[in-house]
């Protein structure tokens, strides 16, 4: 759940998940995402490998049959992806966050121009998608440099490339940050602080957070940011003035780093 007010409804989707490092030469008939190894240029999936036909979805190996009809909801607009990963978004536009500038009330779905779409994550007044080849795509409201452009102050009505140097399994965002994962399981985040960590100030370009330890997957809430690592231990950093962190709230309110979750069972 990105934030309090979003909810997430995805078509069945059945995944096999292998944990095993893609290093050296791959197995047949499988995809791996290190680029060193003799499987370069196939699909990126973290450290996993997928056989064949599945494919990468939210860092796991999916069947792609399961990827026909996924609908993802925001605050006051929605988007679904199609077969063939096509994306359709309406709903409220006041920040263009379905991807066009020409109304600010759209009651239809509208195409929106990136293709082969695997994962959107619609934000507040923001939306961010993640392609085929695993390349980020964000636009909407940049407010507190929450798209991760440095180059734009206000609305960004196309979807525009986030690190174009790095490939992503997922993007997670919450008020007025984002969060990403890329392909060798580092986080990075931008946008208003505390939830983008990092610094006491907002980040108007993704910075890495240091001292992650490699995420399986990531999740926002509004100003704090958890992740679970491929062990199964939870780390959780931002804004923690409801206890939302770790520690009861008190004089220190923000956990810039990652900190672990304790006491927990498993």
């Amino acid at each position: 759940m990105t934030t309090p007010h979003r909810f997430s409804v995805a078509a069945v989707v059945v995944m096999s998940l292998y944990l095993n490092a893609c290093t050296g030469n791959c197995p047949p008939n499988t995809q791996t995402t290190d680029s060193n190894t003799a499987c370069k240029g196939l699909q990126v999936c973290g450290i996993i490998c997928c056989a064949e036909p599945e494919v990468c979805f939210r860092g796991e190996c999916t069947d792609p049959a399961s990827l026909a009809g996924i609908v993802e909801v925001g605050p006051e607009f929605s988007c679904t992806i199609r077969p063939g990963g096509e994306l359709y978004c309406w709903g409220d536009n006041y920040a263009d966050q379905l991807g066009t500038d020409k109304w600010a009330l759209v009651p239809h779905p509208v195409h929106v121009q990136v293709d082969d779409v695997r994962i959107v994550e619609p934000g507040v007044q923001r939306t961010c998608a993640i392609d085929g080849q695993e390349r980020l795509w964000c636009w909407g409201q940049n407010n507190g440099g929450s798209l991760g452009m440095p180059g734009y102050t206000s609305l960004v009505d196309t979807p525009t490339r986030v690190l174009p140097e790095l490939t992503f399994v997922q993007v997670s965002g919450g008020e007025k940050h984002m969060c990403g994962l890329d392909a060798l399981r580092r986080t990075w985040c931008w946008g208003s602080y505390p939830g983008a960590g990092v610094s006491g100030d907002d980040l108007h370009e993704p910075r890495p957070i240091d001292g992650a330890p490699e995420f399986q997957s990531i999740s926002s809430g509004s100003s704090h940011v958890c992740g679970l690592t491929l062990d199964g231990a939870v780390y959780c950093w931002g804004l923690n003035h409801r206890g939302q962190v770790t520690h009861a709230p008190g004089p220190i309110n923000v956990e810039k780093d990652p900190v672990p979750i304790p006491d927990l069972p498993g």
